[in-house]
Parts: C-alpha cells; sequence; structure tokens
C-alpha cells in the first residue's frame, strides 16, 4: 500500500502476495508459539516445525536449535518459503528454535539474565517453553530432547546435557565458544 505521510490515507494498493502456490505444495510455515519464561510473566518466543506428514496422533522428537549467545535474538521473524530444518522435519523430528532470557532485542533484564553466565543460556525458560508447547500439542515427545549449535550454540547446546540431562538426552556441539580471555588467563 502507498499511503500519504500527512494523513495516512490510501493513494494505492502496490502489490498483494499470493502463496496459494506454496501451500498447494504441502508447505507449512513455523508456528509462532508464546509461553511463560521461569517468573510467570516475561514472554518468551519461539518456532515450531513439524514433518511434512504431520500426524497429531503420533509422538514425535524433538530437536532445539539452539544459540543463545549475547547480543542477538535468533527465532527468525521474516517470511520464507524455505523450510529452514526440512533436513530434520524429513527425518521425523519437530524442530524448536526459541529466544530465551539472556538473548538480545527485548530489554536489559532480559539480556542480562546471562551476564558473566553463559552456561545458563535461558535453560529455565527453553524447558518451559517446550512443556508448555507440549501441553498444546502432545505429539511433541518430550522425553526425547536434543540439541544442537554452532559456536555459542555449541557452547549452549553442550551446556543442555551437562546441566540439565534430565530434559536434554543427546546434543550435537560444533565450534564450541571459548571465551579466549578466561583461556588465557587458565594457562
Amino acid at each position: 500500500e502507498l499511503r500519504r505521510a500527512p494523513d495516512g490515507t490510501l493513494v494505492c494498493h502496490l502489490e498483494e502476495a499470493d502463496i496459494t502456490d506454496l501451500k498447494a505444495s504441502d508447505w507449512e510455515p513455523p508456528e509462532v508459539f508464546v509461553a511463560k519464561g521461569r517468573d510467570g510473566k516475561t514472554d518468551i518466543w519461539g518456532n515450531i516445525s513439524r514433518p511434512r506428514n504431520f500426524d497429531p496422533a503420533k509422538k514425535y522428537p524433538v530437536i532445539e536449535d539452539i544459540y543463545a549467545g549475547p547480543h542477538g535474538s535468533f527465532v527468525p521473524k521474516t517470511f520464507s518459503a524455505t523450510s529452514r530444518y526440512e533436513s530434520l522435519t524429513r527425518l521425523g523430528f519437530v524442530v524448536v528454535k526459541i529466544d530465551g532470557m539472556g538473548t538480545a532485542g527485548r530489554s536489559k533484564a532480559f539480556h542480562d539474565v546471562c551476564w558473566k553466565n553463559l552456561k545458563e543460556a535461558g535453560f529455565p525458560d527453553r524447558i518451559l517453553w517446550m512443556k508448555a508447547a507440549a501441553a498444546k500439542h502432545p505429539s511433541m515427545d518430550l522425553s526425547r530432547v536434543g540439541v544442537y549449535g554452532n559456536s555459542a550454540g555449541g557452547h549452549n547446546a553442550a551446556a543442555a546435557v551437562l546441566f540439565h540431562p534430565e530434559f536434554y538426552k543427546v546434543a550435537v556441539a560444533s565450534c564450541g565458544w571459548c571465551d579466549s580471555e578466561s583461556t588465557a588467563q587458565k594457562r
């Protein structure tokens, strides 16, 4: 739409999106899901991607793509015709991506949860989020939750199974992040 700046009146329609053909190909957008964090009032946002031939009567293992590094929020917030997690959903996994406390883009208090404590990674919020999602969608099998990440996400994936083994059963960590200052001090 093109609108006049002074009063917002419509000048004309410029273009309209049509995803009819995309939907006809069995494409499904990820579900945007929100649940309360550990304090019972902070909204934690994330996306749920399901297998293409999803059957709500079945149970599916869950994989979290994690990057809880500081100074960013990582849940995709833009439209995409491609499925970011198709290689995993084709194998029968439900894939989740969550911006837990400790990530940026919200408030200083939200961001500072992991200040000088990257192992925290917002795990209490992430676990509550997945439990809320599974309560709404019982097809999510929370007895089979895995996590993977790269860089700070690799650090987070390792922390998931080290500090929350009752919830996360397997992790794949690549290029686990290391604080060079801390490493230098330990030498």
